[in-house]
């Protein structure tokens, strides 16, 4: 017998929509059936309800100074596969390239939080140009 493997994010997907998972307008990775803008795949990567507006943005990347330069801190699902995040930088807004880690970042940490989410943080490594910094969720699959 051959046993077939769920994924962390199809358990979230019956979890919250039970019958209605496979319907892509309600558990697809691009449907927002909360109406609050945020896709479910970023929801389930970002340990938010996808039924309910969410109220707050803490588990969202946010960037803060410390003494050695700026950081990237977010909240995730600790299992958080097939969804992954990217790491873009671009020095126009036109063009977007994936970062590398040790040239444009390092110091990736992840902690859990002993509630089945991790936060992660890492530091953006300074460049001779300005640059802007965006984090995109997709999936592996």
């Amino acid at each position: 017998t051959t046993t077939t493997q769920v994924s962390p994010l199809e358990t979230w997907r019956l979890e919250n929509f039970t019958t209605n998972a496979s319907v892509p307008s309600l558990g697809g990775n691009g449907a927002d059936p909360d109406g609050d803008g945020i896709p479910n795949l970023a929801e389930f990567y970002f340990a938010l309800k996808p039924v309910a507006p969410d109220a707050s943005a803490a588990n969202f990347p946010a960037a803060f100074m410390d003494g050695d330069g700026p950081h990237v801190r977010f909240t995730r699902t600790q299992a958080s596969w097939p969804a992954v995040l990217v790491c873009e930088f671009s020095t126009d807004l036109a063009t977007w390239n994936s970062g590398t880690f040790g040239l444009d970042y390092d110091h990736f940490a992840v902690t859990p939080n002993g509630d089945g989410t991790e936060t992660v943080t890492f530091r953006l490594l300074p460049d001779e140009s300005a640059r802007f910094v965006r984090l995109r969720v997709t999936t592996s699959e």
